[in-house]
């Protein structure tokens, strides 16, 4: 019979150590992926600009500067309000805009404009209202329909409202700032807006100022009563 071979099985040994070399194998973890930071996005916010056209009018023997409106847009821009506003007024300054309101949604609103007002040159301008209002109707206050009376014991000058006479404005007519030229009896003005009521007092020499205490409010102006409007029989179609 044949003789079977055996065969030797070897183990291969680490040289100088006398024992097996054992490796062990170190597995990768996966790498996490980063988020891409979003972009913080500009807001789109509403522009609307209004164009004016100055004009002079008379009411009730009462001149003083008015806008007439010309046009309105209103289109989307990107950024903040307050930016936006000042690029918006640039880009139309450049164009020769003329008078113009330029309100950003969020309340932001600012006038442009260097066209000048009307004559007379020699009258001082005066703040008829904080921004352009749509006039309704205006009533004068003359001297003679001052009454003193006192008021935490300082003797003022007052005028009862059943005394105020408001003339209706028909046109579309927007007061802002401008000059206000009256007969010598007229103290003040009162001018109602589709925004509010505000005394204008008229521009007097010094002496005549010193009659009566500018920085009262007269009694009962605040009010909504519309008893004492009624129109008169005065030409307030606005000059161009």
């Amino acid at each position: 019979m044949p003789r079977k071979s055996k065969r030797k099985t070897r183990t291969s040994k680490a040289k100088g150590a006398g024992k097996r070399k054992t490796t062990v194998e170190k597995k990768e973890e996966p790498k996490t992926k980063r988020e891409p930071k979003e972009k913080v996005k500009a807001p789109v916010v509403k522009v609307k600009v209004r164009w004016f056209k100055r004009a002079r009018v008379k009411v009730s023997g009462v001149e003083l500067d008015v806008l007439k409106p010309v046009k309105e847009i209103e289109r989307e821009e990107v950024g903040a309000p307050l930016d936006v506003l000042m690029r918006v007024a640039e880009e139309l300054s450049t164009t020769g805009g003329g008078t113009f309101e330029v309100e950003v949604e969020g309340g932001v609103r600012r006038v442009f404009g260097e066209e000048k007002a009307p004559e007379p040159s020699d009258s001082e301008v005066s703040m008829l209202f904080p921004r352009p209002a749509r006039l309704k109707s205006i009533a004068v206050v003359r001297f003679n329909a001052l009454e003193e009376a006192s008021e935490g014991g300082v003797s003022v000058f007052a005028v009862k409202e059943d005394k105020l006479r408001f003339a209706k404005v028909k046109s579309e007519l927007y007061v802002y700032e401008g000059r206000i030229k009256a007969p010598d009896d007229v103290y003040l003005i009162v001018l109602d807006t589709d925004l509010g009521r505000r005394l204008v007092r008229v521009p007097r020499e010094p002496i005549i100022s010193k009659l009566v205490r500018p920085s009262q409010p007269l009694p009962g102006l605040d009010g909504e009563s519309r008893s004492n409007e009624h129109e008169q029989g005065e030409d307030n179609t606005p000059s161009s």
